[in-house]
This record gives structure tokens, C-alpha cells and sequence, in this order.
């Protein structure tokens, strides 16, 4: 969660200004499977003489960059070897961070402003079940007059939107800690410092929502 004025003025410059360090163009995508994998254009991120000083910087983009996050973590171990539940799980973690947005927004007095959800777009198909798991879940609430001013927007990892690059390079250290708590994760000392929460761990409210809808 941005403030926008910071994200415009601050966050979107400083890893443009990255990419033009490194790569001498901004068009290219920041995201932590395709730097993991040493896809050609990260190559370089495997050299030793190189990789420190890039993921120094990044490191450095991502402290002075201001934005809070809302986590949930997806446990789907306990329904390994069972019959599909019939429910999306994915769905079930988007309910809780809108729930967990909402909630900040009205600390801050801006509940009933609108504010951008800005996802990743998939497919047609996922987009449109995104689509309405997002509309149930806020039209629910706002029967109680809540999560009123959320607002969709889905938009294509080709769009090269740097807020939806940021969300992919912390999220992955997030599932880290919750699933391997005990391995080295560099980036949770950062990442750490911006949660407005632990990240929720979603076994609970799964097996339950699993139970209640059947085999």
C-alpha cells in the first residue's frame, strides 16, 4: 500500500533509475522468479563481481521506498492427497488482506475514499473469477458500509507497473519465513519492518471453509 503522491514522486523514479542503472532501459521486469532463475537478461546477477552491488541497490530501493504490506500465506499442505475442496484458496487470502486493508484505511480516515487494488492479470478466465471473488467480498461488507472505496483494477505484468514488482519481490520472502522459518532470508529484514501484521497464515480458515463446503 502506496501513498500516491510518494509512489509518483519517489518509489517509481528510484527503481526506474535502477533499471536504467543496470540494463540502460527501463522496459525491462523485476521479478524475483526470473532473477532466481538467471534468465538471460539477469545473467549478470550470477556473477559474483556484479550480484552484490545490483542486489545492494535493489535493497536500498525497497528501504526508501514507503508503503506498508498486508500479507496472508497460503498453507495448502494439510489438503494434500484430498479431494478438491470448492473453494479457491486464493480467494480466501484475497478476503483477508481486503479485510486487512480496509481496516488500516479507516485508521488513517480514508475508508470511504476510493483506493486502487491494483492485481496482476492472468487470463481471461482467472480474471473474471478474480473479478467476482473481489466484487462478493467487498459488496458483503458493504451491506455494513465497508470496504465501500475498494476498487479493481486489473492490469498485465506487461504493463511493467513497478508497485506490482515490488509486490512480487517481497512476497516471496514472506512465504519463506512462514514456511522455513529457520533458513537465512536476507530480504525479511527489510520486508519485515513494512508489515502492518505477521503474515496470516491461512490453515484454520481453510480447513474450515473445506469442511463446510464438502468433498
Amino acid at each position: 500500500m502506496f501513498r500516491k503522491e510518494h509512489y509518483r514522486l519517489v518509489v517509481d523514479p528510484s527503481f526506474r533509475g535502477l533499471k536504467f542503472k543496470y540494463f540502460g532501459h527501463d522496459a525491462v521486469i523485476l521479478y524475483g522468479n526470473r532473477i532466481r532463475r538467471r534468465e538471460p537478461r539477469f545473467g549478470f546477477v550470477a556473477n559474483p563481481s556484479s550480484r552484490p552491488a545490483f542486489l545492494s541497490d535493489m535493497a536500498d530501493a525497497l528501504v526508501t521506498a514507503e508503503f506498508a504490506i498486508i500479507a496472508a500465506a497460503i498453507d495448502k499442505r494439510p489438503f494434500a492427497g484430498r479431494s478438491q475442496p470448492k473453494l479457491d484458496p486464493y480467494h480466501v487470502a484475497l478476503g483477508y488482506c481486503m479485510e486487512q486493508t480496509w481496516e488500516h484505511l479507516r485508521s488513517l480516515n480514508q475508508d470511504i475514499r476510493t483506493t486502487h487494488v491494483v492485481m496482476e492479470g492472468r487470463s481471461l478466465r482467472q480474471n473474471a473469477a478474480l473479478s467476482t471473488a473481489f466484487h462478493r467480498i467487498r459488496n458483503g461488507r458493504a451491506r455494513w458500509n465497508s470496504m465501500v472505496g475498494l476498487d479493481l483494477v486489473l492490469a498485465s505484468k506487461r504493463l511493467n507497473i513497478t508497485g506490482l514488482q515490488i509486490a512480487d519481490l517481497t512476497a516471496q520472502p514472506v512465504g519463506k519465513r512462514v514456511t522455513t522459518p529457520s533458513r537465512p532470508n536476507r530480504a525479511w529484514g527489510i520486508i519485515s519492518r513494512k508489515l502492518l501484521k505477521p503474515p496470516k497464515i491461512l490453515r484454520e480458515e481453510l480447513e474450515l471453509q473445506a469442511l463446510m463446503a464438502g468433498p
